[in-house]
């Protein structure tokens, strides 16, 4: 199933995006302090591309807030999660690279697609509002003058970072002394034994404990890209705003825990497992639509396999599917493949929501991640299910959160179901179409993105879907 191909395909789009946080050409040491970030140049960007989860305030109160966990971040309120330096206040370049390269396994994707100088126009946004929530909060408690910009510039200028040490050779000596650390440093007192995290109680000052879902490293899907640098800098100061700690390991202990660390993370996951932009090839349509997964045409183009972005973190029951689309002047066709362990469809003696997949088609470059009304041309929208879904007055739906998406999208087939779905040995294949009006198939002078997501009904998460890609520009083979 994960063939070379896709592997290839996979290692050099995440190069791309890594390739992004560590190439801007002028890094600077924090961003401007001081502005209005409604003012700034990258403000229209922030709008459109991270206002629909972080709000227009960067408060996190975005319109697709509700349905993702973990929350989007707070801007004005909250501690950005990873930084370089000592005070804990992340700088520009730890801004940008958390924006370029996204957050892995959740539903932050990379936005290095976007360029160099978008990306640090983002930055300053980000940081403009992390000033503005420091100060808002510092003049409430009466620091006026003085104190007062001395308080805010604590709170949002970062530290000059002090260096790491340098890194010694990998090696099974150092990997050894770092399981030791692991246990001595109290790191299995969270992330357990065997590093598979789960639910864990963590103690809290009065002697409370708070209730904490810590990532399994295993799966090799980490929050942060996980290079040496990376994870030196996370064991040596924590993650900011979680009950991760800072450590006082130094030199060679510091290493030798993350060497051993590395040997916990299969190497190549993050890069499988990141859903990036990129291209998506297509073959041309000729003739009837396809309506059933095995009609030979869907052979004419090799699959892709997309990665997807779980709305919440710790459900990856569906992290991939396979996608095969055909192209004409008027329908995108496409052949999906989804591996899933559990067949879900309604019954007479069961009312569990279906599993099903759903396909958006905009004709726009590099749209929002999560497109809102009024922004961007209206989508164009097909859903397969394996069963009907509850209507949209139906209760689930109100106690969901759930808003009809008419105003960002139309449905262009008949609102219950449209295509085939067939289950085969824990394998999902849905043929699904929908209708696009254009001159001719896409190409560079008209290009069509696409994006898909997953319905997996024993997530139980009702109406709503359980995961995502990103969005992808089809190229049609001439």
């Amino acid at each position: 199933m994960y063939d070379l191909a896709m592997l290839r395909y996979s290692l050099a789009c995440i190069t791309v995006a890594v390739l992004a946080t560590s190439s801007a050409s002028t890094p600077r040491p924090h961003p401007p302090t001081s502005a209005d970030p409604y003012k700034l140049p990258g403000y229209p960007v922030f709008i459109k591309q991270c206002a629909p989860c972080h709000g227009e305030h960067g408060d996190g109160l975005g319109q697709g807030a509700r349905f993702l966990t973990p929350a989007p971040r707070d801007f004005r309120r909250t501690q950005l999660k990873f930084f370089s330096t000592d005070n804990g206040v992340a700088s520009g370049k730890d801004i940008y690279e958390t924006i370029a390269a996204g957050i892995g396994g959740t539903s932050m994707l990379p936005f290095a697609q976007l360029g160099e100088a978008t990306c640090w126009s983002l930055v300053d946004v980000v940081a403009a509002f992390r000033e503005r929530g420091a100060r808002e909060a510092l003049e409430q408690t009466g620091l006026t003058g003085t104190e007062l910009e001395t308080a805010v510039a604590g709170k949002c200028n970062p530290s000059p970072a002090s260096d790491l040490p340098p890194e010694p050779p990998a090696t099974v000596d150092t990997a050894s002394r770092g399981l030791i650390l692991w246990r001595e440093a109290g790191c299995v007192t969270c992330h357990g034994e065997a590093a598979r995290g789960g639910e864990v109680q963590v103690a809290q000052r009065g002697g409370s404990t708070m209730s904490v879902r810590v990532p399994d490293l295993t799966t090799g899907v980490l929050r942060q890209v996980p290079t040496p640098f990376n994870l030196a800098n996370r064991i040596r100061r924590g993650i900011g705003g979680t009950p991760m700690p800072a450590t006082n390991l130094g030199g060679d202990d510091l290493w030798s825990l993350v060497h051993y660390v590395k040997t916990l993370i299969p190497e190549g996951a993050q890069a499988i497992a990141d859903p990036v932009w990129g291209r998506l090839p297509a073959a041309r349509l000729t003739g009837e639509l396809p309506t059933s997964p095995d009609d030979p045409r869907f052979a004419e183009v090799p699959i892709t396999w997309l990665p997807l972005a779980p709305f919440n973190a710790f459900d990856r029951s569906v992290s991939m599917i396979g996608v095969q689309p055909l192209a004409s002047s008027t329908h995108i066709v496409m052949r999906v493949v989804v591996p899933d362990a559990t067949r879900d469809v309604p019954s007479k003696t069961s009312d569990a929501a279906p599993d099903g997949i759903a396909l958006r088609v905009t004709p726009v470059s590099k749209p929002p991640v999560l497109p809102v009304a009024g922004q961007m041309p209206v989508l164009d929208r097909a859903v397969t299910y394996t069963g009907a879904m509850p209507r949209v007055e139906d209760p689930v739906f109100i106690a969901s959160g759930f808003e009809n998406p008419e105003a960002v999208c139309k449905t262009v087939a008949p609102a219950a179901r449209t295509g085939t779905s067939t289950y085969v040995q824990g394998t999902w294949r849905h043929v699904i179409a929908v209708r696009t009006e254009m001159s001719g198939p896409p190409n560079a002078s008209q290009p069509l993105s696409v994006s898909l997501a997953v319905f997996n009904g024993s997530a139980k998460r009702g109406p709503l879907p359980t995961a995502f890609s990103a969005w992808r520009e089809l190229v049609v083979s001439p």
